[in-house]
């Protein structure tokens, strides 16, 4: 069988994640998953069927395998295709930021303020969430996003 997997390569820790097949048009097949990284999750479902759903409770790389047998192919482990692909769990809000501005004031005059966020991993990685943040004011005020005025 033709397939490919949809996958996030990183996802937050205690969040479900799910994994989809996508198979060619007017392919038939029976798919089975499992998770080859020992614990760390729960909540699986999905196990015989195109999507795959589960939560991992750990942060860590997970291994998930999947394979694939059309409907029409012999009951024979030589006619599977197997498909391994790893998802990496981690916390994002572990993330910190730096903070660009001035840092002496006028009274009565306006200043710009920008905060970079620095995830916990590269900007390039498929990641299933995404890291925003908020300005806390001395009076108590919330401002949403990483920029200030």
């Amino acid at each position: 069988p033709t397939f490919r997997v949809i996958a996030p390569g990183v996802v937050q820790a205690g969040r479900p994640v799910t994994l989809k097949v996508e198979a060619d048009d007017g392919f038939d097949a029976a798919y089975t998953w499992r998770i080859i990284t020992a614990g760390g999750y729960q909540d699986v479902t999905g196990e015989n069927t195109a999507t795959f759903t589960f939560t991992p409770t750990e942060i860590k790389n997970y291994a998930i395998e999947v394979k694939g047998r059309s409907s029409t192919a012999p009951d024979n482990p030589a006619a599977d295709v197997t498909k391994t692909l790893g998802v990496k769990a981690v916390n994002p809000l572990a993330a910190r930021a730096s903070i660009s501005g001035p840092t002496y004031l006028e009274a009565g005059k306006a200043y710009a303020f920008k905060a970079q966020i620095n995830d916990v991993v590269p900007t390039t990685a498929q990641k299933a969430y995404k890291v925003l943040g908020y300005w806390s004011l001395p009076d108590g005020t919330r401002v949403d996003g990483t920029e200030l005025q």
